[in-house]
């Protein structure tokens, strides 16, 4: 394909800048919801269900104090 004007030109490379803007929405979409996934620790043996959980040193010694939070989809609760 021989495009000789600018603007057939222009219209074709505005074209392609918007299908790959499309399908780059949904992938940036994806990576910001795997980003807000959330990690909680809990560690009978040096935990405190004081703590605050998102750490190994200020882990929850419980199960019952994890119990106690609502968790979104891609949460984890790491237990030692």
């Amino acid at each position: 394909m021989n495009l000789k004007h600018n603007g057939e030109t222009n219209n074709m490379k505005n074209t392609i800048l918007s299908l790959n803007a499309l399908l780059l929405v949904p992938l940036v979409a994806f990576q910001a919801s795997a980003y807000a996934a959330a990690t909680y620790y809990v560690s009978q043996s040096s935990g405190n269900d004081a703590s605050d959980g998102n750490s190994p040193s200020t882990a929850w010694k419980t199960l019952a104090r994890a119990s106690q939070l609502s968790y979104a989809p891609g949460d984890k609760i790491l237990l030692k």
